[in-house]
């Protein structure tokens, strides 16, 4: 299992603030750096609102709602789909879904027929976040040799602490987490050059991210989509040191992840 540690601190005679943090196996949950810890309660994670399974039909002549819903915002969202061509292969970017603040759909006639399975997350694309850092250092894990590796496990209401079925908890040490880094919104822009925004994450290695933008080139303004091919929206990068998002493609947010791209 994976080190504990809950750290405690005093903000007034009368009121306590607790804090979790869960490293990897063999990691000191102390001193590790981010990418080495499976969770903080100080990073927030990407939690699922909605999910299923949807099919477009080939042929449809209006526009087809996979999903309505009443958040009050419009939320992030990720899709798996299986292409008609080539036959057999899952994207999970791009298709013909798309979400706004009050429901996930075509909003265009679809061209061919696609099915796959969405997630709807509770995080508003308009929002501003960012994490704090710990450490940027990597460390050296160590087999541990008594008893000092623990873990942490919250069920799902419902659900046992027991359950050998990570899909019963809504946090086990033993899987990696969707922690957020840093998460903002940059508005479309066509007047000013450079055209480009650039978002220092400063985690020292090139990070996860997920890539959400408008259509409003296309008059879909305020239907957002995942980051799919050149002919939909471009020019956005991420390395060791930021995250730069070409302004004249749209309205576009951004999530970056505590994770790294490659180990």
């Amino acid at each position: 299992m994976m080190a504990l540690l809950i750290e405690c601190c005093w903000v007034s005679l009368m009121t306590k603030i607790y804090g979790a943090k869960a490293s990897q196996k063999g990691y000191d949950v102390k001193t590790c750096a981010d990418q080495e810890l499976l969770y903080s309660s100080e990073w927030p994670t990407l939690k699922i609102a909605y999910s299923g399974y949807y099919y477009i039909p080939s042929g449809s002549t209006e526009n087809i709602v996979v999903k309505e819903f009443d958040l009050g915002y419009t939320p992030a969202f990720l899709t798996f789909f299986k292409m008609s061509f080539p036959s057999g292969v899952t994207r999970s970017s791009g298709g013909q879904l798309r979400i706004n603040d009050s429901s996930l759909a075509t909003h265009k006639t679809p061209t061919s027929y696609e099915e796959g399975f969405y997630y709807i997350f509770y995080h508003d694309l308009t929002s501003s976040f960012e994490a704090p850092i710990y450490n940027t250092t990597p460390t050296i894990p160590k087999e541990s040799e008594d008893d000092t590796n623990h873990g942490i496990k919250v069920a799902l209401p419902g659900k046992s602490v027991e359950s050998t079925d990570y899909r019963d908890f809504a946090i086990h040490s033993d899987c990696f987490m969707m922690n957020i880094h840093k998460a903002g919104f940059v508005p479309y822009n066509n007047e000013t050059p450079p055209f480009v925004e650039t978002i220092e994450h400063n985690l020292g290695y090139a990070p996860f991210c997920l890539i959400l933008a408008d259509g409003i080139q296309y008059g879909l303004s305020g239907y957002y989509r995942t980051q799919s091919t050149l002919t939909d929206f471009q020019g956005f990068g991420i390395n060791d040191e930021y995250l730069t998002i070409d302004t004249l493609w749209g309205n576009t947010a951004y999530i970056i992840f505590k994770d790294k791209i490659f180990n």
